[in-house]
């Protein structure tokens, strides 16, 4: 087995240490992936809030757009 480019094989000489070992690497490589997920998971549910209280706003200011044009008396007899 190689980590870092060392190889740790002489380290493990019964099979049950070695399969020890591999578990060890395994279990970092899969606690780093689930990091990464949780991660980009985090992003996108930030982005998400963003755009989603920005579309809000949005809407909002439209709204009161249209009701400043309604409440003109220009528009009041269309």
């Amino acid at each position: 087995m190689e980590v870092n480019g060392k190889s740790y094989l002489w380290m493990a000489s019964l099979p049950h240490e070695r399969i020890h070992l591999l578990l060890i690497n395994n279990w970092k490589k899969e606690i780093t992936k689930l990091t990464l997920i949780l991660f980009v998971l985090i992003v996108v549910l930030i982005v998400y809030q963003y755009f989603d209280n920005y579309q809000i706003n949005a809407i909002m200011a439209s709204s009161q757009i249209c009701q400043k044009l309604t409440n003109n008396s220009q528009f009041q007899y269309l």
